[in-house]
């Protein structure tokens, strides 16, 4: 059971995409030592990365929505937010994870992130775009 991204996912902004897809990779990366059986620090490290991939992006992502003067910028980054205070409950099942657990964090992760991306970033990406889009008729 892996956790993939796929162009059904695609936002429109190839940076956002790139980033969607690193952060895919990393959890991917976590759930596949875990069905494996890796030791707890193997984990821990993997969750570090899965962790520090999130943060940057949400902190790219933020700073863009900004600059772009994006609509529901703030409920945009307390969705990041509320995200990220839910990660130590997830770390905290890495050990010992049963089969079940390992499923309930895959789908923690793949409820979020694509309900996150399809709605909020979307939404987002449509703004940027529409502003271009303007902004090139503006201009001619």
């Amino acid at each position: 059971m892996a956790l993939r991204w796929n162009d059904t996912l695609k936002t429109s902004l190839a940076w956002q995409d790139a980033q969607h897809q690193e952060v895919f990779a990393r959890v991917d990366e976590l759930l596949e030592a875990m069905y494996s059986g890796s030791d707890v620090p193997k984990l821990d490290v993997l969750f570090d990365h899965v962790r520090a991939s999130l943060v940057k992006h949400f902190a790219t992502e933020e700073q863009f929505m900004l600059r772009m003067m994006c609509p529901g910028f703030v409920k945009h980054k307390e969705a990041h937010a509320a995200f990220l205070e839910q990660l130590p409950a997830v770390r905290n099942k890495l050990a010992n994870a049963t089969a079940k657990q390992i499923v309930e964090i895959q789908m923690f992760f793949a409820t979020w992130l694509r309900q996150h991306i399809l709605t909020l970033d979307r939404s987002a990406a449509a703004h940027v775009s529409q502003r271009e889009s303007s902004a090139g008729r503006n201009t001619a």
